[in-house]
């Protein structure tokens, strides 16, 4: 065999790898443990998907398993860290106690704009503040889910109304919310809350306008009271040997898509959930959304301001957190 038909024997090879390789590309695989037509997939998790593996130029492919094919929405981080999804997204509620300064975000009082909230949460993120908290995974988004309102058969116009009242609510840190403003916080499954309604075992319920329409409850909650009473965050992450073992281009891909990007993508399917359920209610019952005006709204978050307090005393580094989050707040609303 001559010198030039080796060299043309060689490079045809090379050809065939480069081809096989792009047509054999890395799996990626993303635990979306929601339905799949909530927003947060749809609008969220889905494009930025396939945005991914756009821009990775079929190094990879992003797969999304919603419901609980590769997870639930309490084990997603763990099945995340442990390989067996790529990618998971979920609530950091169930696992809260891992990220005791990211908790800062849930505290009562501070905004009710989830995307302010959730830019203000990715701000703190980046500052380093937080970053000793995820050291075991990538990080990709830190987000909030949309924020808890009172719902209620009768109206609350002032502080007094809510006293004794019995009111569901789901999470430690919006019962501690309710408790100081009068109210007793009852925890009971979602499944079981409208039929504790409907016999009169709870007066109302503290959850986000996203709940109140996927439970109905505003078949039995006559009222709502808008108050930035806190929120629960969720998280986006990434398993680090999964991100360490992708070429550069698809390493690219995830980082110029992620974080500040997806966490707006994210915020927005919060606020499409909320604004959906708050239309829904609107519609059918026009006098049933009340405000409280700047003077009550003060009376409630008086009320509640010993809980940042207690939060910023008994959190290792809390005042320090606490302060930076409130500047991140401040510099997002004047943006």
């Amino acid at each position: 065999m001559n010198r030039l038909a080796t060299v043309a024997i060689v490079a045809a090879f090379a050809v065939f790898a480069e081809r096989g390789a792009v047509a054999d590309p890395i799996t990626i695989r993303v635990a979306m443990p929601a339905p799949p037509s909530t927003p947060f997939n749809t609008h969220a998790i889905t494009p930025w998907a396939r945005d991914v593996e756009r821009a990775a130029a079929g190094a990879i492919e992003v797969k999304v398993f919603t419901g609980t094919a590769l997870a639930d929405l309490r084990n997603s981080y763990d099945r995340t860290l442990n390989g067996v999804a790529d990618v998971g997204y979920g609530p950091l509620g169930p696992i809260s106690s891992q990220f005791p300064n990211t908790q800062v975000a849930e505290l009562p009082f501070i905004t009710h704009d989830v995307n302010e909230a959730g830019l203000a949460l990715w701000g703190l993120y980046t500052s380093g503040i937080l970053t000793d908290e995820y050291e075991r995974v990538r990080v990709l988004a830190l987000f909030h889910f949309p924020p808890s309102n009172i719902f209620s058969k009768k109206p609350i116009r002032r502080i007094e109304s809510l006293q004794g009242m019995r009111l569901s609510v789901n999470g430690k840190m919006i019962g501690e919310v309710v408790k100081r403003l009068g109210a007793s916080p009852v925890s009971i499954a979602p499944s079981e809350i409208y039929q504790s309604f409907a016999r009169g075992l709870i007066d109302g319920v503290a959850a986000s306008w996203a709940a109140l329409a996927t439970y109905k409850l505003d078949e039995e909650a006559r009222f709502a009271v808008e108050a930035p009473l806190g929120a629960g965050m969720g998280y986006v992450v990434m398993n680090k040997e999964s991100y360490a073992r992708l070429p550069d281009v698809a390493k690219q891909a995830f980082d110029r898509n992620s974080g500040r990007l997806l966490v707006v993508r994210l915020g927005e399917a919060a606020a499409m959930t909320d604004a959906a359920g708050r239309e829904r209610v609107a519609k059918a019952h026009p006098d049933s959304i009340l405000t409280l005006d700047a003077k009550e709204l003060e009376r409630w978050r008086e009320r509640a301001r010993p809980l940042l307090d207690e939060w910023a005393n008994t959190t290792p580094n809390g005042a320090a957190v606490l302060k930076a989050y409130l500047a991140e707040v401040e510099k997002m609303r004047t943006k």
